[in-house]
């Protein structure tokens, strides 16, 4: 898996949605494409250093990652992770389908905890798919032999099909992978972060 260089991505400013819990992440540019990173805090402290542990653990899950097949996983491709030392955080790379991709900004994909706080009132039979899909995104992960950890409905996002369409439950991603990690008994869990909301 290619580590990436921070200084190839240029990072795409948007305002923060007061209304939703931080989570850091963001849009870039790369390559000419518009990708989303998700960040994994590895200190509460700017100058700690992970330790070769976690480092290897992220390098294995992005690699991972980028190997899924999308669509029966529900994940999206990683191009791979840089180190972003003045954050203390790796951040997880992700291409970003067609569909979200126009001229000046990509179009947002919506979270799971934004449609239950919304108006948006899908059917029983869209939302009993939706289920059927993630349990079964989880027991292929979990038959790969790791653990997500981060099952949570900001962590479910729907990409627009095509650019301002709209709202549905079709087309579910599942990310928030900083806790995930290999299931076994030499493997742990990172404790969780407080995230500032300032």
């Amino acid at each position: 898996m290619m580590l990436l260089r921070k200084v190839h991505l240029t990072e795409l400013t948007s305002p923060p949605d007061s209304s939703q819990p931080p989570t850091g992440r963001r849009f870039a540019y790369y390559a000419s494409k518009n990708v989303l990173i998700d960040p994994k805090k590895y200190g509460e402290d700017l100058h700690d250093i992970p330790g070769d542990k976690v480092y290897g653990r992220v390098q294995e899950l992005a690699e991972k990652l980028g190997s899924l097949p999308s669509e029966e996983y529900l994940t999206l491709k990683c191009k791979g992770f840089f180190e972003d030392h003045c954050r203390g955080e790796f951040c997880f790379v992700y291409e970003l389908p067609s569909s979200c991709e126009c001229p000046s900004a990509p179009t947002p994909p919506s979270s799971l905890l934004q449609y239950v706080t919304s108006s948006f009132k899908p059917s029983v039979t869209a939302r009993i798919r939706l289920a059927y899909r993630l349990a079964l995104s989880m027991h292929r992960i979990h038959n790969e032999g790791w653990l997500h950890k981060g099952i949570r409905s900001e962590n479910i996002l729907f990409l627009p099909v095509r650019q301002n369409g709209p709202r549905s439950l079709d087309n579910p991603r599942l990310v928030g992978s900083d806790f995930e990690r290999k299931e076994g008994p030499e493997e742990y869990s990172e404790k969780p972060m407080l995230v500032s909301s300032s």
